[in-house]
């Protein structure tokens, strides 16, 4: 991120973002070309590209949308063909995505517990309700499952940051007296309250909540792991809002390996109007996804007298980039009060480590923040 801040500014951040952003798409579409109807396909991409759209700051949190993808595909292929090997890779892809974001953690362990969960009720079930000779493949994978997630867990050990690497991340969440202030202060700010659900801007939770509902009563498999893999990521995200990407990948993955399972994909070629009509969805679906992503890439509100706009907000009351220039070329140095995360986050851009914001800038109750903050302020 900062080479491309580095080589090209903020329009270098701008173009690897929207890239970025496409090839994530990209990826669940190639996946599940020709095993989903093109339609389904088409409108669970509109969707998960709305919903990771939400969660588009330039910062390791965006890796976790690939790192997620490459876990999804690893044990939707294991639930299906039982391939060991297939579970060999999660240690590796547990350190790079732990030293990278903590997502591997959170997200990681979650996805691997989903999957590991529903091998044991169905090896339970199968004990109980079906034939003998059933239970112990089910075991099997449930041991494989066992040991490929503590192999993952395990796997945040390799860090080359040492033990402070290591247990940096708890002490952030865990150690009342950790000098670093986001989350002590985490419950005061917006994105970490449960969403909006009732309102436009959301309206691509509704579509894949309403599709997943449909295509888990249409499945007649009754997977466990569909059925968790849509309920624990929507209670997660109705818990906090920031678990927004997650949903919406967990949610998309769910939705097209329960339309793979039902074979709805077909083997009959579909129309030539029905291929055109997919195709002008394909380029609408880039078209409103670079621009989503284009614009939304505004960290820097004035550069020079010009004006520079998210979207449809009227920014003109904001002269950020001035006001940074004014405080450099000055040398006034130290923490800078700002209320707003984009002030905050062009701080980091342009005027670190010199210039570091105040707070985080999202806070819902600032009189809280400041107060959290005198307090682990003191000797």
């Amino acid at each position: 991120l900062y080479e491309a801040y580095r080589l090209g500014g903020l329009e270098g951040l701008k173009v690897l973002r929207c890239a970025y952003f496409l090839f994530v798409v990209g990826v669940f579409c190639a996946y599940f070309y020709r095993k989903v109807p093109f339609p389904l396909l088409m409108a669970l991409a509109v969707c998960l590209a709305n919903g990771l759209s939400t969660r588009h700051f330039l910062r390791p949190e965006l890796l976790n949308f690939l790192f997620l993808q490459v876990l999804l595909i690893l044990l939707l292929r294991y639930e299906k063909s039982g391939e060991h090997r297939l579970l060999f890779v999660l240690p590796l892809l547990g350190a790079l995505w732990f030293n990278l974001h903590l997502g591997a953690c959170i997200y990681g362990l979650t996805l691997l517990g989903i999957f590991l969960l529903s091998s044991l009720v169905s090896a339970l079930v199968s004990r109980v309700y079906g034939p003998a000779v059933e239970v112990p493949g089910h075991w099997r994978r449930s041991a494989a499952l066992g040991l490929a997630l503590a192999a993952f867990a395990a796997a945040f050990l390799f860090t080359p940051l040492g033990w402070d690497g290591l247990v940096s991340q708890w002490k952030i969440f865990f150690s009342p007296d950790d000098s670093r202030l986001f989350y002590a202060t985490l419950k005061y700010i917006g994105e970490s309250q449960p969403p909006r659900i009732f309102r436009w801007g959301i309206m691509w939770f509704w579509g894949l909540a309403v599709l997943g509902v449909v295509y888990l009563f249409l499945n007649k498999k009754r997977s466990w792991s569909r059925f968790l893999l849509y309920l624990v990521p929507l209670v997660m995200f109705l818990f906090m809002g920031r678990n927004s990407g997650f949903f919406a990948l967990a949610c998309a993955y769910m939705v097209a390996a329960s339309a793979e399972d039902m074979g709805a994909a077909g083997a009959v070629k579909p129309a030539m109007w029905k291929r055109a009509a997919g195709w002008g969805m394909v380029l609408g679906l880039l078209a409103v996804m670079t621009y989503l992503m284009w614009g939304k890439a505004v960290m820097k509100v004035s550069n020079n007298g010009r004006l520079e706009r998210a979207i449809s907000r009227d920014l003109e009351d904001y002269h950020l980039a001035e006001g940074v220039d004014f405080l450099k070329e000055n040398g006034i140095t130290g923490p800078v009060f700002n209320t707003n995360i984009l002030t905050g986050g062009y701080l980091l851009w342009a005027g670190y480590p010199d210039l570091r914001p105040f707070q985080d800038g999202r806070s819902i109750d600032f009189r809280r923040t400041i107060e959290s903050q005198a307090v682990q302020a003191k000797p």
